[in-house]
């Protein structure tokens, strides 16, 4: 018996919804003047904002060392970028920061909303649908696919391999390519000698 679930509930309601309002009210501003896309290093990306990207896509991508501070990328909505950041940038405000771990829990919490029935994910898209008045979500059959794709990758990789190589002249292509690279040898060694 929790006597503050519904305040804490409310709370956490609260900051989600006013971290929405931020994100909106930025791309609003973003679109109303015309955004438009920059080119940026890297570099000047984590000295504006206070992110190092230079770390974060050398994880994102792997291999660190295929970045570095005067790697170019293109930033689509540098008014976005400035706001949101902005907005970020008050964590050091315990409000702030609560609404921030309140949100990202939640952004959390709705990446498994996908994995629940599909009546609830109908009912989740018609209403993503009607608060931005734009689709925001792929069609059924992409979902589908996309699910099939990341739960059976297996099944997926031996069906293409059974279909791709059934309706061509595989063996035939093999044994081509092994005679090009035999004469491609041979005249290599003929020319060293």
């Amino acid at each position: 018996n929790d006597g503050n679930l519904y305040d804490r509930i409310s709370t956490v309601l609260d900051d989600i919804l006013f971290v929405e309002k931020i994100l909106a009210e930025a791309r609003q501003k973003s679109l109303n003047n015309g955004d438009k896309t920059t080119l940026l290093t890297l570099k000047q990306m984590s000295d504006a904002y206070i992110c190092d990207f230079v770390e974060l896509m050398g994880y994102e991508l792997g291999d660190p060392s295929v970045v570095s501070g005067i790697t170019l990328v293109y930033v689509t909505n540098k008014i976005y970028f400035d706001e949101v950041f902005a907005f970020l940038s008050k964590n050091n405000d315990p409000t702030v920061a609560r609404r921030i771990h309140n949100y990202m829990r939640w952004r959390i919490i709705q990446t498994y909303i996908e994995d629940l029935s599909y009546n609830y994910v109908h009912a989740y898209r018609i209403f993503l649908n009607n608060y931005y008045t734009y689709t925001l979500h792929s069609t059924n059959e992409a979902y589908c696919t996309r699910e099939v794709i990341r739960r059976f990758p297996l099944a997926i990789h031996r069906l293409y391999t059974m279909n791709s190589t059934k309706n061509s002249n595989t063996i035939e292509t093999v044994f081509e390519f092994f005679l090009s690279t035999k004469r491609i040898s041979s005249r290599t060694v003929d020319i060293r000698s």
